[in-house]
């Protein structure tokens, strides 16, 4: 979540102009939620069973698929890796 937020004497007292952001696990692209509903749902922690349709969203950045993860701990890596360098663990 990004929002602007109104201080007064370094208190924060009113925040506005939200921006919910999902990321997909597929490419890792970010998108900003643009259907308010379903923003406030997600915001609030209701989301688990929103479909979010290509209306409701708008890209902030396109990941792409061609990126590899280590089998043992997760960690993204490129292509041309043979080992991983977070944890060593050799790749296929």
């Amino acid at each position: 979540m990004e929002c602007n937020v109104l201080n007064l004497f370094f208190i924060p007292v009113f925040k506005f102009s939200k921006k919910i952001y999902v990321k997909t696990t597929c490419c890792n692209s970010l998108y900003i939620v643009t259907n308010k509903e379903k923003a406030a749902l997600l915001e609030h922690g209701q989301g688990e069973d929103i479909y979010l349709g290509d209306e409701d969203m708008q890209p902030v950045h396109l990941g792409y698929c061609g990126m590899n993860t280590c089998p043992s701990c997760g960690f993204e890596l490129e292509q041309d890796f043979k080992f991983c360098p977070n944890c060593g663990a050799p790749l296929k």
